[in-house]
């Protein structure tokens, strides 16, 4: 009788681990799908400030219409030309 207690015991133990040992490995995956999206938004960032350090158009032109983005715009990443251009 305890023998047999402490067996299923043991089994309901090694199910909890095995369901923690799944539960981890979910976090690593979720993590990592974290890190790529973080490694692309900085990625974007990077091509956005470079977009904008470069000279821009001088003060006498006109400022350019809402349908034709700015040459900076055209030249940052398509995400962050989706962003302004939902603006």
């Amino acid at each position: 009788m305890y023998i047999a207690s402490l067996r299923r015991a043991f089994a309901e133990l090694r199910r909890a681990f095995a369901e923690l040992r799944r539960a981890f490995a979910e976090l690593r995956r979720a993590f990592a799908e974290l890190r790529r999206a973080f490694a692309e938004l900085r990625r974007d960032f990077a091509k956005l400030r470079r977009a904008f350090a470069e000279p821009s158009p001088s003060s006498a032109e006109p400022l350019p219409s809402s349908a034709e983005p700015s040459p900076s715009l055209r030249r940052a990443p398509p995400s962050i030309r989706r962003l302004f251009q939902a603006l």
